[in-house]
């Protein structure tokens, strides 16, 4: 009777376990960046499956997610941090986040992007055509998460060695902002965030206003 009943609890604990680390995952708000909607200390239940489930040990194995998906517009997202390159992804600050453009789409960004100028949002195999206010954005975004070797020389993108007047990208972005005016955790102060940075979706999301 004991080791039967030992043997359920711990296939329980197992199961829980596993639940929590690649299905739902409660993770507390540490800023206030969504508020007040979503005050800061607050838990949310984040769905790990939303946009595919993001396989662990990407530093060792590389990075590979099952049954990708993009977001929707309005969906509360977490992410890891796209500007913190000083650990491995998975270790990057956890940021939230709501999603209001998807690749292919023209936002109208200010901050340190620019004041009122239009951008493309990037997407997987998508060209995008480089000018006067989106070249800095496009070399750091290449720099940082496409593995290029990308740089500004005379208002010209030069990238692996050849300037170049478009460029395309191997994976989708997203453009995120939050509902706090004075966060710096969004796209307007560190530009695009990638589909590899994507955590889930928090439960509930489209009814957070």
């Amino acid at each position: 009777m004991l080791p039967s009943l030992l043997v359920t609890l711990l296939s329980t604990v197992v199961v829980l376990v596993l639940v929590r680390a690649l299905v739902l995952t409660p993770y507390r708000v540490a800023s206030s960046d969504m508020g007040p909607a979503i005050d800061r200390g607050r838990r949310v239940v984040v769905n790990r499956w939303s946009y595919g489930l993001r396989l662990p040990m990407s530093g060792w194995l590389g990075y590979h997610r099952w049954g990708s998906r993009m977001p929707q517009v309005g969906d509360v997202v977490v992410y890891n941090h796209p500007a913190d390159l000083h650990r491995p992804l998975a270790r990057r600050p956890i940021c939230i986040g709501r999603c209001t453009a998807l690749p292919g789409d023209t936002v109208r960004a200010g901050g340190t992007t620019g004041a009122g100028i239009s951008l493309v949002v990037p997407g997987a195999k998508q060209t995008v055509a480089v000018t006067a206010d989106n070249i800095r954005l496009l070399q750091r975004t290449l720099a940082l998460h496409e593995g290029r070797q990308a740089e500004v020389r005379a208002d010209t993108l030069w990238v692996d060695g050849r300037p170049q007047d478009c460029v395309a990208f191997t994976q989708d972005y997203y453009w995120i902002t939050t509902d706090g005016p004075d966060s710096l955790t969004q796209s307007p102060n560190f530009g695009f965030v990638p589909h590899s940075h994507l955590i889930g979706r928090v439960l509930g999301s489209h009814n957070i206003h």
